[in-house]
């Protein structure tokens, strides 16, 4: 099983080694503009080797980008659970990677159901800048008094 293990490990740092090399314009001058595959992670200490849903991964930037996620999204969330990424579990790495964060909760105002604050803006015509300043967070604990103050202070002046 260590071989095996061994084996599965060197394949992975293979296949990391092999986007090195593709960004490689000859040996040892890269593309413009690539930093190289584990930059960030080693200025800020190194990630080790994290999984999640049975995948490998060693840096951030690769978690993001197999996840369609910016990899600055990836890092703040990291940074909110105050936690270093090679000890968050399964779950926290789901709530961390998933798309739809705050904004895209449904909510109900005057019996009716809004998939997201975008869709409640169009239907009463309002500054969606304007909405997600004063909204922010609370969206989920707002009740029909908070939505009646929104539609009153972000009408869109035409």
């Amino acid at each position: 099983a260590k071989y095996m293990l061994g084996k599965i490990d060197s394949k992975f740092v293979r296949s990391e080694q092999a986007i090195e090399f593709r960004e490689q314009l000859a040996p040892g001058i890269f593309r413009p503009g690539y930093r190289g595959f584990r930059f960030k992670e080693a200025a800020a200490g190194d990630l080790p080797t994290v999984m999640i849903d049975g995948r490998k991964f060693n840096c951030v930037a690769s978690i993001a980008r197999a996840h369609g996620l910016d990899p600055v999204t990836v890092r703040r969330r990291i940074a909110d659970t105050r936690k270093a990424a090679d000890k968050l579990s399964n779950d926290e790495w789901k709530l961390i990677l998933a798309k739809k964060k705050g904004k895209g909760k449904p909510f109900t105002y005057l019996d009716r159901t809004y998939s997201n604050i975008a869709q409640f803006c169009r239907e009463h015509q309002l500054n969606t800048n304007l909405v997600y300043q004063k909204v922010k967070d609370r969206a989920d604990s707002a009740d029909e008094e908070f939505w009646g103050q929104i539609i009153e202070t972000c009408k869109r002046k035409d």
